[in-house]
């Protein structure tokens, strides 16, 4: 009795060519589409980062300018409109400034104090100061420098980063209020703000030196 044929069946182990070359294309294309996620992200983050920037650094300026007099201290009379003819007229800082309106014009790049020492981390970035006299009645209606001051003043600073984008803040300061305290009166008052924020590994300092009405 014979025995029946023995069949071998051969078994193939591994990947073929093909498989390979689409196992690596579908590979490729999730890889693309993750650095694509992540690319946004990060350049999302970044925009918002500088957008904070830019919200505290025209903030701190504006807090700096409206704690000012509404006018020359030394003499109130005087109806000049920006910097007086004692104050240097191409000032280097702000540090002579001591009322709103001799902000109005100021330019920085960079960022700097009120005694002109750039703020770091800020290299490319710009801050403009803008002060207008406005109507009473109307804070939207702006009245020329030249025409009789109606008791309030509007005062724009605008911060443009270095890729061209500005941000605008702005405040209306009026005559009359708490900042403008007669003489003699007994009161606190915060001297300074300053903030530092570590964003990404990049330190970035904003402060604000705020004064009392006698300019201390």
């Amino acid at each position: 009795m014979s025995c029946p044929p023995t069949m071998h069946r051969s078994v193939r182990y591994g990947t073929s060519l093909v498989e390979v070359v689409v196992s690596a294309g579908l590979t490729g294309l999730v890889l693309v589409a993750a650095l694509d996620a992540v690319g946004g992200a990060v350049l999302a983050t970044r925009i918002g980062d500088q957008q904070v920037d830019a919200r505290l650094l025209a903030e701190s300026l504006l807090a700096e300018v409206v704690a000012k007099p509404y006018e020359d201290p030394g003499d109130p009379n005087d109806v000049v409109f920006g910097i007086e003819s004692e104050e240097p007229s191409s000032p280097s800082n702000r540090s002579a400034f001591d009322d709103v309106d001799d902000f109005d014009g100021w330019t920085e790049s960079p960022p700097v104090d009120r005694n002109g020492t750039p703020l770091t981390g800020l290299t490319g970035w710009t801050r403009d100061v803008n002060v207008v006299k406005v109507s009473w009645s109307d804070f939207l209606s702006q009245i020329g420098d030249a025409s009789p001051d109606q008791g309030a003043k509007k005062v724009i600073v605008t911060v443009t980063n270095p890729q061209g984008v500005s941000t605008s803040n702005c405040a209306i300061r009026s005559k009359y209020g708490s900042l403008e305290q007669r003489s003699g009166v007994i009161t606190n008052v915060v001297s300074e703000i300053a903030i530092t924020l570590d964003t990404m590994g990049e330190v970035l300092t904003a402060q604000a030196a705020l004064s009392n009405h006698n300019g201390e």
